[in-house]
């Protein structure tokens, strides 16, 4: 081995890049691809048993592929499977957003994921607030939730 082992964190599971193969507890991967013994998975096994947020509301109990206390507690918000931490991060602001009146600030719904919206607080974060599944967030907050930093 010469130590250019890399770790991957693709959102919902983490891999270890060892170049152009990766691999992880759920089965071996190459360029993306997570195989297992009945074929290629892309994301969501063939069964539906990880990643199963599409028929539940937001706050519902998801099954993540990843291991700990926050995918063992992982929530669905807006059709999406999110980490514990995540999904805390986009419930507390958009359970706020969604009780607003504002016409002016923190308006995301039918924008896209990385789209710019507006806080109302002035620091630098927030001037770089974005869009993610449907709830404005701050710069740094969109990047702690899965956004494209």
């Amino acid at each position: 081995d010469s130590g250019s082992e890399m770790y991957v964190d693709s959102g919902s599971e983490m891999y270890v890049d060892s170049g152009s193969e990766m691999y992880g507890d759920s089965g071996y991967a190459e360029g993306g691809q997570l195989g297992s013994g009945s074929g290629w998975l892309f994301g969501e096994d063939r069964a539906g048993k990880y990643n199963n947020c599409k028929d539940k509301t937001n706050g519902d109990s998801c099954m993540k592929r990843c291991k700990g206390a926050s995918c063992d507690n992982a929530k669905c918000w807006e059709k999406t499977c999110l980490t514990a931490r995540k999904y805390q991060i986009l419930s507390f602001a958009g359970k706020r957003q969604r009780k607003s009146d504002s016409t002016e600030y923190n308006i995301c719904t039918g924008k896209n994921d990385g789209d710019a919206c507006t806080k109302q607080c002035q620091s630098d974060t927030c001037k770089k607030a974005k869009c993610f599944k449907t709830v404005c967030l701050t710069g740094k907050k969109y990047c702690k939730a899965g956004g494209k930093c």
